[in-house]
Order: structure tokens, then C-alpha cells, then sequence
């Protein structure tokens, strides 16, 4: 993130409530556009999050983030983090211990 970030209104989608935030990228590239990124907050300290630095510092994880080209209504980019699972099984945590 390049600068600071500005809080956007909170949402929700699909039950879950998502507090917002509207950022710049630090590439060079990026100038001609913004970042909005959702921050899920039920599962804190999550091990996988966009932003980490940032996701650290307010202790939510951003799981989703779009990227926009300046007067663009639609995103360009948008990707998200899908948690398929809080823990893994037997046979998957063999596979660490090997």
C-alpha cells in the first residue's frame, strides 16, 4: 500500500460484513487507478490475507480485492480468498511431519 488508506462504508455480502478501505498500490503502473479492499473480520489472525501489514495492524483479514482504473464504475481485477476449511485433516498435517 502507498500512502494511507481511506475508510469506505462498511457492506455486506452474502451474510457477512465486510469493513472497506480504498488504497494505492506502490507500483508505478498503478497510478492511474485505486485498490478497494474487504476486510473480514470474524476470523482474525487468519494465516492468509491480502495486505498482511495492514490486515495485521487492524486485525481483520482482506479477503477480497478489486482493483479500478480511475473513473471506472466496474473493477478491472478482482480476486478472493475462498476458506474452504478452519482446519485441516489427518492425511493433510502427515503431510507437514514428513
Amino acid at each position: 500500500m502507498n500512502g494511507e488508506s481511506e475508510v469506505l462504508p462498511d457492506t455486506t455480502i452474502k451474510v457477512t460484513r465486510y469493513k472497506r478501505i480504498k488504497f494505492a498500490k506502490l507500483k508505478p503502473r498503478q497510478t492511474n487507478g485505486f485498490n478497494i479492499g474487504y476486510l473480514h473480520c470474524d476470523n482474525k489472525g487468519s494465516l492468509f490475507s491480502f495486505e498482511k501489514n495492514y490486515s495485521k495492524k487492524v486485525n481483520c483479514s482482506m479477503t477480497i480485492h478489486e482493483e479500478y482504473k480511475i473513473g471506472a464504475s466496474k473493477p478491472f481485477a478482482f480476486t478472493e480468498l475462498d476458506f474452504l476449511a478452519d482446519t485441516l485433516s489427518q492425511k493433510e498435517l502427515n503431510i507437514f511431519n514428513s
